[in-house]
């Protein structure tokens, strides 16, 4: 799902299935020029909403940088997200 601003992407959001009955949502962004509009809010809501009602899914995932500088973690808090697993990547 993405959201169109003039003919460019400005709020890209991926979601995949690895694993029965568990939906993954991977990268969540916004343009900075598109920030504040709360698009990727919109993207996370409509794409949960959509897992929702589907009836396939009993479980959501998602990955994140803790330290984003854009402070990305309130918008999964906000979404109903918290923190079950801390690991690092080098």
């Amino acid at each position: 799902m993405w959201i169109v601003d003039n003919g460019t992407s400005v709020a890209p959001m991926m979601r995949g299935q690895f694993r029965d009955r568990v939906v993954h949502l991977g990268i969540v962004g916004t343009d900075p020029s598109a920030r504040g509009r709360r698009l990727a809010t919109a993207c996370r809501n409509h794409t949960l909403g959509l897992a929702r009602v589907s009836g396939e899914y009993d479980c959501v995932k998602l990955h994140v940088d803790s330290a984003s500088p854009t402070r990305a973690t309130g918008l999964d808090e906000r979404s109903g997200f918290a923190v079950a697993k801390v690991f690092a990547n080098y």
